[in-house]
């Protein structure tokens, strides 16, 4: 199973992610490994987190296309995972490229047709909340993006991408951290 944890900044899909690891591997006896996108290790990666922490300055275009070769050069293993029976969780994928790109101006046709081909989800929990909610949270300001009437807009690309796709488990992240794991828990099958 390979279920991908969205949402703006500071939504909770880190903790969200964690405490589903948790349960899958103690409750349910699975083999579980975590991702998350993108993935700061690889080449693609530093230059993206360089980006991020606001170290280099990026055209638009130029940023969206390394999110997705961060996607793209870690596609074989994880088809080897999930072929070798894994649970894989992971914190962003290519919804979130999809979201915060357009929040940028980004045309959507092109921005879907880039990550065209990447293994699909077999469920996305989406954590919404509103923005300045978010911005109280921990953390919050540190990286280049977060900004309320940014991630203003990324919110709205999220709602509107996900509006009616059946992956999608869609949760108010303003509750409580144990109300949402609950919720989470009830969808996924292992």
């Amino acid at each position: 199973m390979f279920i991908v944890f969205e949402g703006i900044d500071r939504s909770g899909k880190t903790t969200q992610l964690e405490l589903t690891k948790r349960y899958l591997e103690t409750c349910r006896n699975c083999s579980v490994v975590e991702w998350s996108f993108p993935n700061r290790n690889s080449i693609t990666g530093q230059i993206c987190d360089r980006y991020l922490r606001r170290e280099i300055d990026l055209d638009a275009h130029t940023i969206h296309l390394l999110f997705s070769a961060n996607r793209w050069e870690r596609q074989q293993e994880l088809s080897q995972l999930l072929a070798e029976g894994n649970v894989v969780l992971c914190s962003r994928y290519s919804y979130s490229g999809i979201a915060y790109s357009k929040a940028n101006g980004l045309p959507y046709d092109w921005l879907k047709s880039i990550d065209k081909g990447l293994i699909e989800p077999d469920l996305i929990v989406y954590l919404d909340i509103d923005p300045v909610i978010a911005s109280r949270r921990d953390c919050y300001g540190q990286e280049r993006y977060d900004k309320i009437d940014f991630q203003n807009k990324v919110r709205i690309n999220y709602l509107d991408l996900f509006k009616n796709d059946p992956r999608v488990l869609m949760l108010d992240a303003t509750q409580s951290i144990d109300k949402l794991q609950q919720e989470i828990r009830a969808k996924i099958a292992c």
